[in-house]
């Protein structure tokens, strides 16, 4: 199946925020009154546990909008070794 992944919504932005512990609080309300979703920051290597090549290559596909059959095409490299890594 030669299909895209799903990409972000391109009408919203995403932002990092750092403010005073303080006021974090009263930040987050006022941003979700506003709207906003609001996450809280996670461990990079926590939600990158698997860096294997497979999952390196499908999120380099993933970012530049990619089939497995365009990278097969770009590359030379055979669509079935893309699919097996």
């Amino acid at each position: 199946m030669q299909e895209r992944t799903k990409k972000h919504r391109t009408d919203s932005i995403d932002w990092q925020v750092s403010c005073p512990a303080g006021s974090a609080a009263e930040t987050r309300a006022f941003l979700e009154r506003m709207g906003c979703r609001v996450r809280d920051a996670v461990d990079a290597r926590e939600v990158l546990s698997d860096r294997s090549a497979g999952t390196l290559l499908a999120g380099a596909r993933y970012r530049e909008d990619m089939t497995q059959a365009e990278l097969s095409e770009k590359t030379g490299i055979p669509r079935r070794h893309i699919s097996e890594m």
